[in-house]
């Protein structure tokens, strides 16, 4: 899901489109945009991606996305920390096992002989 306010839909689609209208719930429970192709030239993908110049907005989002990108980041570490555990406990039962197999198959060939 991607939550956009109604002045970055404009600062930053406005770059590339002429934005006609917003339209609050237009699409169901979304927000939408009308918007039509300009005259102009496209912008490039630096001016498409710069932040808002003199918007405060644009730097307070940017910092909440890294503070939420943390937080991924640290969810997703402990996961793959959890699972190398589990992984290696498993690994570590199945050789242990795989061990105790071919101990008892060595015991039962010597008692053989």
């Amino acid at each position: 899901m991607i939550l956009h306010s109604e002045w970055w839909l404009r600062a930053h689609y406005g770059r590339a489109f002429d934005v006609l209208a917003f339209v609050p719930r237009g699409i169901g429970s979304m927000d939408g945009l009308i918007m039509r192709r300009p005259d102009r030239p496209a912008p490039s993908e630096a001016e498409l991606e710069a932040p808002e110049p003199g918007e405060e907005r644009e730097l307070r989002a940017a910092r909440s996305d890294v503070r939420r990108l943390h937080r991924e980041y640290a969810t997703l570490n402990a996961a793959h920390d959890a699972y190398a555990e589990a992984y290696a406990r498993q690994a570590q039962q199945l050789q242990t096992r795989g061990l105790a197999r071919r101990g008892r198959d060595a015991l039962r060939r010597m008692a053989r002989r």
